[in-house]
């Protein structure tokens, strides 16, 4: 005769099987072989193309907008000083060649490049 543990065990193995098989992400490694279009080769038989990735802002170029206060340094005997908005640019979009962290989402079809991999 079962009773309401066996059927609490019983019920845990299902879920954790149903998630298991799944697999709903992993980490996984890469590298990067171009960058127009991007192409990121994960295994012998995986390469990944543009459509398969995500990129986060660590592994892309990206603008920012900053406020800036500062003063110029001392040239003939006086400073000037300087503030407002200014964008800068920020480069860290991947080159050929690159190691690369990949999160793959759940099914296997997308892949989200996490960082570098130094």
């Amino acid at each position: 005769m079962y009773n309401e543990t066996d059927l609490a065990a019983a019920l845990r193995r299902l879920a954790i099987g149903a998630v298991e098989g799944q697999k709903p992400s992993s980490l996984c490694y890469g590298t990067v072989l171009g960058v127009a279009p991007l192409q990121v080769q994960v295994d012998e038989k995986l390469v990944l193309g543009p459509a398969q990735l995500a990129l986060s802002s660590l592994v892309s170029n990206f603008s920012v907008e900053m406020q800036v206060r500062h003063e110029t340094e001392e040239a003939e005997g006086h400073r000037h000083a300087y503030e407002g908005g200014k964008t800068f640019e920020v480069l860290l979009g991947l080159a050929p060649g690159e190691r690369v962290a990949l999160l793959r989402v759940q099914g296997g079809q997308q892949y989200y490049i996490l960082d570098r991999v130094r």
